[in-house]
């Protein structure tokens, strides 16, 4: 701790610059001065201990060997030629020699056997198991239908193939829920094509669907169609129901709708298990016709496949 002297000086350094400004604070005054005493406080402790290990690291020590293996330190100073350090010539020659023990081996006490801990059990081998089928697999792939596009409107390009894919509706424009399709649809293909690659909102377009069912179940499909109570894909537009003739169908079925103001003619025929769904947007005055040539032309390619040999 500082002495009176330290304490003195620091109010007489802080009363004199205080009285020169004009200004006393006595709170502020006191709490410098006890920060100021606490800094030289902690100054002076570590001068001392600073002058402490230098002190200490001025002594070298020296190791001696003791019979009983401990170790002990002395200062070098204090050794006397009555203690020789041993020499090879005066080291016991019955001694053992110590060996070094590797790093990470426990050590033992003399005569103790090493008991080996048991080995950890491997993991259990996982029983196989069978990967789940792809729900989104297809039975068979729909083929391209090149009669179908000889018979569309002039002036129709390709914008759209989604592939093989069996989650379709049977109809371009029905609005399709989450829930299992029933009966099983098991393939499917849709193409989209229109006068343009824009989007020009006038402009005639042709989205066809061609969806395959389970053996047998062509019939039930085309028949949630007609009576638009299917609990997976729906009409929610306020239809009104044409006529079409498709040569080579099994059954047919035509509406007309506007969706958002455009003018929608669809039909759609079952070939077997197959049922492909034709719907122009924005038909010209041979829309009807329009839609009995495309089914028409699709239905052939449908049979010339072979795929439409069931459900008729």
């Amino acid at each position: 701790m500082p002495d009176d002297r330290d304490v003195e000086d620091l109010l007489r350094s802080a009363l004199e610059r205080d009285v020169r400004t004009g200004a006393v604070d006595e709170s502020a005054l006191t709490t410098g001065t006890r920060t100021r005493i606490r800094r030289l406080h902690r100054r002076r402790r570590v001068t001392w201990a600073v002058a402490t290990l230098a002190a200490l690291a001025a002594v070298p020590l020296t190791v001696q060997a003791l019979p009983d293996g401990a170790v002990r330190t002395r200062p070098a100073a204090s050794a006397t030629a009555t203690e020789p350090e041993p020499t090879a010539a005066t080291a016991d020659p019955t001694a053992s020699t110590p060996t070094a023990t590797p790093r990470g081996t426990p050590a033992t006490a003399p005569g103790v056997p090493m008991t080996p801990l048991p080995a950890a059990p491997l993991p259990a081998t996982p029983l196989p198991t069978t990967a789940p089928a792809d729900p989104d697999a297809v039975a068979y792939d729909v083929p391209d239908l090149p009669g179908l596009v000889a018979a569309l409107p002039a002036g129709q390009v390709l914008l759209l193939d989604l592939g093989q894919y069996a989650k379709n509706p049977t109809v371009s424009g029905q609005a399709c829920g989450g829930s299992e399709i029933e009966p099983p649809q098991i393939a499917g293909r849709q193409w989209g094509y229109a006068e343009e690659d824009s989007n020009r909102l006038d402009q005639t377009s042709v989205d066809v669907v061609v969806t395959g069912w389970a053996p047998g179940t062509g019939p039930g499909a085309f028949g949630h169609l007609v009576a638009n109570d299917s609990r997976t894909c729906g009409f929610s537009d306020d239809l009104t129901r044409r006529t079409v003739d498709v040569p080579g169908a099994d059954e047919t079925w035509a509406a007309r709708w506007q969706t958002d103001g455009t003018p929608v003619t669809a039909g759609a025929a079952r070939a077997g298990d197959l049922v492909v769904g034709v719907t122009v947007s924005n038909p010209g005055p041979e829309g009807d016709a329009d839609v009995a040539r495309v089914l028409t032309a699709a239905v052939a390619d449908l049979r010339g496949s072979g795929l439409a040999a069931t459900g008729s």
